[in-house]
């Protein structure tokens, strides 16, 4: 009898058993059709962004952040989708059903295979990087710049318009291109350093100085994390014809030794490339004048430039006269008062040209940096014009009674100056040094008998040292000595005058100048010269005061420069 009742009752616990397996198995199968659908909606869906995020790369950044937003929500939701059924599917099996009957309902296979897994960095291999363009500017002063595109006719606009372009011969020489603001920008590490290869900072401004052709001076503020200011700055100048291929091959060394913040990073540079760059207009890659700039800067209605965006600015060039030649009238104190027969009044013109701007590398070594031709014409006092002569005898020729006269009187000079090496120690010297060539004309009205007077030439070869020291960005002391041997035979033939021979004449000058900051181009100065022959048996000398004004023709105006 306990057989039978046994019996029974494991087969009335097998019916029970197979029918919850079987209900179980309805269940499962009914949920997992569900997540199916709800996987493979998913799927769609990335599918879908994948696609609208490609377009959006290539229209505007604000719309690939929103397509961007909606990928990382879809593939979180797909991941927990997975997530749960995974879960799901290991409480079916504890209860009884196989994986091969799980399998059936939802593919343990589609799970676990890499051809559904969706890879981020796969999802955006055809994604492209948002182009953001620059906000274009248009320098009107150092510290004034005006958006190209704006339509706005406000008053401080129209004005800007007024006070910034004049009608003078322009040419824009090219535009400079700085990151937005808190731009994340990577310092990288002096190769042999054991420290982390590259760190993020913010960016926050740029300040440039070019002189001569050359960007002598960057200074370029980041920050960090905690909010503090790091400085990096150049040693050796980069030419400025050359920027925008040398930019991404110089770099910045730190330079806040001086302050006390935790984290410093004097093993790290800063690529010039990442925080400036430069493009010069076609025509435009020429010398512009020496200038300063501070970026970013403020537009017209007082907003930053690069806030939402980089910052585009595009500096204008000046090519009228003024802007080429130097003009100098001057007088000499000594002349007034009579102590020496000098010009009373002269008349001065000089340009500079660049042979070329490039320094060598890594240095602050200039080969060949310009070329200085210049003309002067001198007006004298009665007599004082004439170059004395006296005879030789009865009956023989004339000479002169000191062969530096033909130098004191000259009535008209010319002659060019080559810069053969330009040097500075190092970029905060306050001396460049300069070795140079100067070829000099001079010519002047000499004595022919007691009542009459020729034009007498000389040509003068040679060179010298220049040195120029800086006590204020407007005031400044150069002292050159030079050395030039004179020819005189070559250059006359007049048949009563007996030419001298060659004679060395040893010159010392000084000449301080002062400006005003804001007009460089009208300055006063005075000049100190000294000149002795050389020559055996001659104590020729005379000496020179020279007090003027420099100053420039016309009124053009250079845009972004003073």
């Amino acid at each position: 009898m306990r057989s039978i009742l046994f019996t029974l009752f494991l087969l009335v616990s097998i019916s029970t058993t197979a029918q919850t397996i079987k209900d179980l198995k309805e269940k499962a199968k009914k949920e997992f059709a569900d997540y199916q659908e709800k996987y493979d909606s998913q799927i769609k869906i990335l599918e879908e962004n994948k696609n609208q995020i490609i377009k959006a790369s290539k229209k505007n950044p604000d719309a690939f952040v929103s397509e961007l937003k909606k990928i990382l929500k879809a593939e979180l939701d797909l991941q927990y989708l997975t997530n749960k059924v995974s879960l799901q599917m290991e409480m079916y099996h504890t209860a009884g059903i196989s994986y091969n009957a799980l399998d059936s309902y939802f593919s343990l296979d589609q799970l676990l295979s890499d051809k559904n897994k969706v890879d981020i960095d796969d999802l955006f291999k055809d994604v492209e990087s948002p182009e953001i363009k620059p906000n274009e500017y248009l320098l009107l002063t150092p510290d004034q710049a005006i958006e190209i595109n704006n339509s706005n006719e406000s008053n401080a606009y129209i004005k800007a318009i007024t006070d910034g372009i004049s009608k003078d011969s322009e040419t824009h020489f090219g535009t400079f291109i700085i990151p937005k603001k808190n731009k994340e920008v990577n310092i990288l590490l002096f190769p042999g350093k054991k420290k982390e290869d590259t760190i993020p900072l913010n960016f926050k401004k740029v300040d440039l100085e070019l002189k001569e052709g050359s960007i002598v001076d960057i200074r370029v503020i980041l920050i960090d994390k905690k909010g503090n200011s790091h400085l990096f700055t150049n040693r050796t100048p980069i030419s400025f014809l050359h920027f925008d291929k040398t930019a991404s091959l110089n770099y910045l060394s730190y330079a806040n030794e001086q302050t006390n913040y935790s984290e410093k990073f004097e093993d790290h540079v800063l690529r010039v490339s990442d925080v400036i760059t430069y493009q010069y207009d076609i025509g435009g890659n020429y010398v512009p004048d020496d200038m300063t700039f501070s970026f970013p800067l403020n537009d017209v209605n007082d907003k930053s430039t690069n806030s939402n965006a980089p910052a585009a600015y595009r500096v204008k060039q000046s090519t009228a006269l003024n802007n080429v030649i130097e003009f100098r009238a001057y007088t000499d104190a000594l002349a007034l008062a009579d102590s020496q027969e000098n010009g009373l009044a002269s008349f001065e013109a000089q340009a500079i040209f660049f042979l070329q701007t490039a320094n060598v590398r890594n240095t602050n070594l200039f080969i060949l940096k310009k070329v200085r031709p210049f003309a002067i014409i001198s007006r004298f006092e009665g007599e004082d014009k004439l170059v004395k002569t006296e005879s030789e005898g009865i009956g023989l020729n004339r000479s002169l009674i000191q062969d530096i006269d033909l130098l004191q009187k000259s009535t008209f000079r010319t002659g060019i100056d080559i810069d053969l090496v330009t040097y500075k120690v190092k970029k905060e010297a306050l001396s460049d040094i300069s070795l140079f060539f100067s070829s000099r004309y001079q010519s002047a009205l000499l004595q022919t008998d007691e009542e009459n007077s020729e034009r007498y030439s000389s040509l003068g070869l040679g060179g010298g040292l220049r040195i120029e020291l800086k006590r204020f960005e407007n005031l400044s002391l150069t002292y050159t000595l030079d050395l030039m041997d004179y020819h005189i035979d070559s250059q006359n033939d007049l048949e009563n005058i007996s030419d001298p021979k060659n004679f060395l004449v040893l010159g010392n000058q000084f000449e301080l100048e002062w400006y005003p900051v804001k007009s460089k181009k009208n300055s006063l100065f005075a000049r100190f010269r000294t000149n002795d022959d050389l020559s055996i048996n001659s104590d020729g000398h005379f000496f020179q005061a020279e007090l003027g004004y420099r100053f420039s023709l016309g009124a053009g105006k250079i845009k972004g420069s003073n």
